[in-house]
């Protein structure tokens, strides 16, 4: 329960679309509207750069439709069930951690790759104080409310970085 004069975005439990659980809005965050059909298709990987190894997600998005159009994909991130239990405090339910927004003519298909860095992996402390990447599985949701989203799962062991 928050005091109604509590506008703390950070400290958790906040008042954004990070921890609401109430009834479903009718336009929830990241809703949009088109005049054309996008398909996305999307997979895990976890590329080795330089400095060490990089989770990422490789994205295919297809106009469907007779028109060009431009489609936004969301990137979010959600701590999962066993760092959840391992800690008293809230954590949000996802985080939007990157976005990325393709013009695509009808009938054609664009493709990129989102690399991420610790900090799209990072949430705030119970204090609301500071950023912490704690160890266990991370999920990368992609366009959750789309009917072809996609959920890539890292698993963070300390330092080191594996697929799940």
């Amino acid at each position: 329960q928050l005091g109604l004069a509590d506008f703390n975005v950070s400290a958790p439990p906040g008042r954004t679309y990070r921890y609401y659980t109430g009834p479903p809005p009718l336009f929830p965050f990241g809703f949009g509207l088109s005049y054309t059909t996008f398909a996305l298709a999307c997979r895990q990987l976890l590329l080795l750069l330089e400095g060490g190894r990089t989770p990422a997600v490789r994205c295919d998005v297809s106009n469907l439709g007779s028109r060009a159009g431009d489609h936004v994909i969301l990137f979010f991130h959600a701590v999962g069930p066993d760092i959840r239990a391992a800690h008293d405090h809230p954590f949000p339910i996802s985080t939007l951690v990157a976005f990325r927004r393709l013009s695509i003519p009808p009938g054609h298909t664009r493709s990129f790759t989102q690399h991420f860095s610790d900090a799209a992996f990072e949430t705030t402390a119970a204090s609301g104080e500071r950023r912490v990447l704690y160890a266990g599985t991370h999920s990368i949701l992609v366009n959750p409310l789309d009917p072809d989203n996609f959920t890539a799962t890292f698993h963070f062991p300390g330092r080191g970085l594996s697929p799940s």
